[in-house]
C-alpha cells in the first residue's frame, strides 16, 4: 500500500509540475541578478574604475551582513513550512522567522550603525565615504525583509507570483538605475539608492 503512495508522488505529473516550478523559479532569480549585466553600458560610461571599486567593497560587506543574519533562513522557512501539516503551524514557521530576521537584524545593523566610521576606516582607509556605508548597511536590513515573504511564497508553491515580482523588481530598479546614475548623475550613491526597489 506505501508503494502505490510512493509511485503516486512520484508521478511524471508530479515531477513535470516539479521541473515546471524550478524552472520559473530559476528564470525569476536570474531575472533579478542579471540586472548589473544588464546595466553594464550605462555603469562603465558613468562610472568611474574607482567608482567599481567602492562598489564592489560595499557589495562584499553588504554580502558577508546577510551571511551573518539570514544564512540559510530561506531555505529552512521553505523546509519547514512544507513539512508541517496544519495552518497554524505553517503560520508559526513564517511568523517566527519574519520576527527573528527583523529583531537579530536590527540588534546586529543597529551595532554596524553605531560603529561605521570605524568599518569606513577598515575598508576605505579613510571616513569620507561613511556615508555610503551607512546607505550600503541599511539597504543590506531593507533587502532582508524580503527573504520571508519570498520563501513563503515558494514555500506556497506559487511561481506565477515569484515570477511577476522578480519581472517587477527587474523593469523597476532598471528605470530607476538609470534616473539617478544617468540622468541624475549621483554615481555610487545613485546605484545604491536604486538598491531600495
Amino acid at each position: 500500500m506505501s508503494t502505490s503512495g510512493n509511485s503516486e508522488g512520484n508521478s511524471p505529473i508530479n515531477i513535470l509540475q516539479a521541473g515546471k516550478h524550478a524552472i520559473i523559479y530559476g528564470l525569476g532569480v536570474i531575472l533579478t541578478q542579471s540586472i548589473g549585466f544588464v546595466l553594464i553600458p550605462i555603469y562603465t560610461h558613468y562610472l568611474t574604475p574607482a567608482d567599481y571599486g567602492v562598489l564592489e567593497i560595499l557589495n562584499r560587506t553588504s554580502e558577508i551582513i546577510n551571511i551573518l543574519i539570514g544564512a540559510g533562513l530561506a531555505l529552512t522557512v521553505i523546509r519547514f513550512f512544507t513539512l508541517e501539516e496544519s495552518d497554524r503551524m505553517k503560520k508559526a514557521v513564517v511568523s517566527t522567522s519574519i520576527i527573528f530576521i527583523v529583531l537579530f537584524g536590527a540588534i546586529l545593523i543597529g551595532i554596524i550603525l553605531a560603529y561605521s566610521s570605524n568599518l569606513t576606516n577598515l575598508l576605505f582607509g579613510t571616513t569620507n565615504k561613511n556615508s555610503l556605508v551607512i546607505l550600503s548597511i541599511v539597504i543590506c536590513y531593507t533587502e532582508l525583509m524580503f527573504v520571508i515573504p519570498m520563501a513563503f511564497v515558494q514555500a506556497k508553491v506559487n511561481s506565477v507570483l515569484f515570477i511577476s515580482f522578480s519581472l517587477f523588481k527587474f523593469i523597476l530598479g532598471l528605470t530607476i538605475n538609470i534616473y539617478f546614475v544617468a540622468f541624475l548623475k549621483w554615481n555610487v550613491a545613485g546605484v545604491l539608492y536604486a538598491s531600495f526597489d
